[in-house]
């Protein structure tokens, strides 16, 4: 008896649509996981900035709101809002407020808020 051996056209064709589907997915899998990881480091540098901010009005002892742009290219469209409220006047204490802005994926505004009391 002679038996044929080896694939058809169509068993081909349907393999090869599988593994495209496959890739596909992998490759959308892939696309989210980039763009979550660049949102996580934007996140870090907002919170590193906010902290750096706080601890040099800390330092500093001067308690003023101001707005200031950042120039880091990693937080597009950047800046850092201090305000400053007085909390105890008789404990001599300040409530002070860091909020850093950017524009993160798809130009949505996100920010990052800090908040804490520091004696003055």
């Amino acid at each position: 008896m002679h038996t044929v051996r080896g694939f058809t056209l169509v068993e081909t064709l349907v393999a090869l649509l599988v593994v495209a589907l496959g890739l596909l997915a992998i490759s959308q899998c892939l696309n989210a996981a980039l763009l979550m990881n660049i949102n996580a480091n934007r996140s870090a540098l907002a919170t590193t900035y906010a902290l750096s901010t706080l601890e040099q009005i800390r330092s500093s002892g001067t308690f003023t709101s101001q707005t200031t742009a950042l120039s880091d290219p990693a937080l597009p469209q950047g800046s850092i809002q201090v305000s400053c409220a007085a909390y105890n006047a008789n404990l001599r204490l300040e409530q002070v407020n860091v909020t850093v802005h950017w524009f993160g994926l798809h130009t949505q505004l996100q920010q990052l808020q800090m908040q804490t009391v520091m004696r003055y």
